[in-house]
């Protein structure tokens, strides 16, 4: 139960095996001591007589060691909680209340029964029959050497206090110069010992006038504090603590608050850094100190230091270099968070911060066990008797490719988890500051299997897979990494500056020599996505405004497709609203409709455009842009001119509508009042977007406009060097008719629709988005539509939303639920079918339930 406190983990106490395996041989000790205890016959000669005395006063030493040391063991466990589980503190509070209520039953243990009945530890039922039930009762005998139960916590808050009467053996006897407290023979456990230690060096006091050194308020005053904070972190080291987090998770709230503002007063005041040759007392900081405070930039300074002295000491000077390099290396991990974080992805971050909080909550663990994507996943395949070896692994491979394609999925969902989670680049003390100093790591894909029993690590073959397929996943999973940055301006964080953003980006790939007949200067771009994802995130968290646009324009020359599409959301998020001429003019650079005909052949990647135009929503947002809204309306039904505008069309589409409705966000207006924005009647919104919804013939003023732009545009190409000839001007993949492509249009529009109305409960609007009443018009529109028609009739219609199963009921068509009831009727009416019958008393138990 108890041991030295020299360099003891708060964090590593006995197993729970080894605490059960405590009680049954306590007990079994207790009892032969209690035995010994009663009546033994007249000796016949006096030796004998002196023999049991001194075996009696063996076995009191003996049964006082033994309790004491598992009630201080007790006390132990009340302060490691949070490691140990209150379970622990049950299971022996429970049996020491019970040999003192039971065994010793006199009134000699009274304070020790109050104590734990006081802690709430009595009659939870965890003990054995066998060891709550004694089988001696001993008359007239303290089992203690204490005067009073030993309280960790009394001792704490008197020490706190400064109540210099308050005395609470054994963690009032402390010695500075050894590394015990003793307790008569008992020896107090290692965690309490440790905490005792520090307490008495951060409240400690004047020997001459008996005041607390830190309140006097003199000169010297705030040099006291210092050295003394100074001297708690070191004699941190000498302990083992070299993470805070120990402190915060291990300790309770009130008992590590002091050290934690105590390591927040040398973090911001800490000694500079000295070589080791020229220690001047305690002012000397090594680099795990300089860690424990959170200042990584000084420990990699110091751990500079003691390499250079270590040159001077060493003739040679090669193990001076070694140990530098070494030293540094391992500074590096720790900033960046592999101490705290070994997978790079904020998921043990966020187990560790909540394991405080909800210590008895796995939920959070499951959370990051699900979405960890960094690992190799778990690969089980049974083998029939008959499968050869090359079948098997095609079976494996097969397997494999699933568990692979979930993974890729991962990132969107860790992003969510930890989202502003990311703590400062100072360590996880200091939260007021977010801009970090060194770059961030992005979490990699680990596209591999781990086969059991041997746990070997298979890798997944991607030859028979896209050369595309890992793209956007790497793209997501830089956006992850990014959210974990706070937002700029939340809890006075402030801005990422543009040098950070900069060091970020990744160097160009290595070639090891140009082309011939090119310029050496000239690498090929640097194929790093999820960079490119990293830029987006920056811009939703408000960062990317710190660039100038001569780093844009690099970013958009010099980078790949996927920082294409970064930069360009990024920006717009970043200036949400502001209609920015700048960002504007970048945006519609990508738009090849609202270039010049001269320039409208000019390529651009579908993936490009299309970020280009949901840019523009948000960059316009709220605005009512009569020209953005004019256009991206005409881009919702634009017929493809070419086979380029061709490729990505529905997704071109749907962001044109999202757009739309971010433009004109909540300026529909009310069935009440009418329209919303004046300036935008003309164009008659609702009617011809509840066209591309419903279809039909296209609207005829939007065809002849359309037909005189190809004219516009045929006309300049038939110049011969302004453009191409008409003929190359028409698509050869796609013919449309008359009518409005609704599979096209009708997303985008629906959407737009619930956004232009958003809470506005229009009832003309809503109306126009009621699901079909006939199973003819049911079948003529795909479920996905009526999947969007529904969530956009509920964004107008938000303040009828209701979370109950009859509002859910509600948006059912009549005549679906009409068929359903008929068909739970006929059902039950049939003997034969015990499946339907089944399902239908089924659904009729679960209405009656609600």
């Amino acid at each position: 139960a108890g041991g030295s406190a020299h360099k003891v983990h708060l964090g590593c106490p006995p197993s729970l095996k080894e605490v059960n395996n405590i009680i049954p041989s306590s007990s079994f000790w207790l009892d032969r001591i209690a035995s010994s205890t009663q009546s033994v016959p007249d000796s016949s000669t006096a030796n004998d007589a002196v023999n049991q005395s001194y075996q009696k006063q063996t076995m009191f030493a003996m049964a006082r060691l033994l309790f004491d040391s598992l009630h201080l063991f007790y006390e132990d466990c009340k302060l490691c909680r949070n490691s140990r589980g209150k379970s622990w503190t049950i299971l022996l509070g429970e049996f020491l209340h019970t040999l003192c209520h039971k065994v010793f039953s006199t009134g000699c243990m009274e304070d020790f029964v109050d104590h734990y009945n006081r802690d709430g530890v009595v009659g939870t039922g965890v003990l054995d029959s066998s060891i709550a039930t004694p089988i001696v009762v001993v008359p007239r005998i303290r089992i203690s050497s204490y005067d009073r139960p030993p309280n960790l916590f009394a001792w704490v808050d008197a020490t706190v206090r400064g109540d210099e009467d308050f005395k609470y053996p054994p963690y009032s006897r402390i010695d500075d110069s050894t590394d015990r407290f003793f307790s008569s023979v008992a020896l107090t456990p290692p965690a309490s010992c440790t905490l005792c230690r520090l307490l008495s060096i951060l409240y400690a006091r004047d020997t001459a006038t008996g005041r607390e050194k830190t309140k006097e308020y003199v000169v010297g005053a705030s040099l006291d504090r210092q050295t003394i904070d100074r001297k708690l972190v070191l004699t941190m080291i000498s302990q083992g603590i070299s993470d805070p987090l120990v402190l915060r998770n291990e300790l309770p709230t009130g008992v590590a608050l002091p050290f934690m503002e105590a390591l927040r007063r040398c973090r911001t005041n800490p000694p500079p850094p000295c070589d080791c040759s020229k220690k001047n007392g305690d002012v000397y900081f090594s680099s795990n100190a300089y860690e424990l405070i959170g200042r990584s930039d000084l420990a990699r300074m110091q751990l500079q230091r003691d390499a250079a002295s270590n040159v001077k000491r060493n003739s040679s000077g090669k193990k001076g270099v070694e140990e530098m390099a070494v030293g540094l290396a391992r500074t590096t991990r720790t900033q960046t968070g592999a101490t705290f974080d070994p997978d790079h992805d904020g998921l043990s971050t966020l187990a560790l911060s909540t394991s405080m909080l909800y210590p008895h909550d796995t939920r959070i663990h499951e959370v990051g066990r699900l979405l960890r994507s960094s690992r190799p996943s778990y690969l089980r395949v049974p083998r029939a008797v008959e499968v050869s070896d090359h079948d098997y692994e095609r079976l494996k491979q097969e397997k494999l490719r699933l568990l692979c394609r979930r993974k890729l999925a991962l990132p969107v969902g860790r992003g969510m988890a930890t989202f502003c989670t990311m703590e400062s680049s100072a360590g996880p003390m200091q939260r007021t500051s977010a801009v970090p100093a060194e770059p961030i790591q992005v979490p990699k894909l680990a596209m591999a299997g781990r086969v059991p029993p041997t746990n070997a690590t298979l890798a997944f073959d991607v030859s028979e897979c896209p050369s595309d397929m890992t793209v956007w996943p790497d793209f997501h999973n830089g956006v992850a990494a990014g959210l974990r940055l706070p937002k700029a301006g939340d809890m006075g964080s402030g801005q990422i500056t543009r040098t950070w953003i900069v060091y970020n980006r990744p160097p160009p790939s290595a070639s090891p020599t140009p082309p011939p007949g090119t310029h050496g200067n000239n690498h090929p771009p640097v194929k790093d996505h999820s960079h490119a994802g990293l830029l987006f995130a920056l811009g939703l968290q408000g960062h990317l405004s710190s660039l100038s646009m001569t780093d844009v324009y690099d970013y958009l020359t010099q980078g790949t497709v996927t920082t294409s599409v970064g930069v360009l959301l990024g920006m717009s998020a970043c200036k949400k609203g502001t209609c920015d001429q700048s960002v504007s003019k970048m945006l519609c650079l990508h738009i090849p409709s609202l270039l010049p005909p001269s320039f409208a052949t000019m390529e651009v990647a579908p993936p490009a455009r299309t970020a280009a135009v949901s840019g523009i929503g948000l960059l316009y947002m709220g605005s009512g842009h009569r020209l953005m809204t004019e256009f991206l309306l005409g881009e919702i039904g634009r017929r493809p001119r070419s086979d380029g505008i061709a490729i990505g069309r529905e997704s071109y589409a749907l962001s044109c509508g999202l757009a739309l409705g971010l433009v004109n966000l909540s300026k529909g207006g009310d069935s009440e009042s009418g329209g919303g924005n004046v300036g935008l009647s003309d164009l008659r919104l609702e009617e011809r977007l509840h066209r591309y919804v419903v279809g039909g013939p296209e609207d005829p003023e939007t065809k002849s406009k359309r037909e005189a732009a190809d004219r516009a545009a045929a006309g300049i190409g038939a110049g011969g060097a302004a453009g191409p000839s008409p003929d190359q001007e028409k698509c050869s993949c796609i013919y449309e008719g008359e009518n409005i492509n609704t599979d096209v249009t009708a997303p985008g529009a629906t959407l737009c629709l619930g956004l232009m109305y958003l809470k506005t409960r229009n009832k003309s609007v809503s109306s126009r988005l009621a699901l079909p009443d006939t199973h003819f018009l049911l079948d003529c529109v795909r479920p996905d539509l009526l999947l969007l028609r529904v969530v956009a009739r509920s964004m107008i219609l938000w303040d009828d939303i209701e979370p109950t199963s009859l509002w859910i009921e509600d948006q059912i068509p009549v005549i679906i639920r009409r068929s359903f009831d008929r068909m739970v009727k006929k059902a039950e009416n049939t003997a034969g079918f015990a499946g339907l019958a089944s399902f239908a008393a089924l659904h009729m138990q679960t209405s009656q339930d609600h």
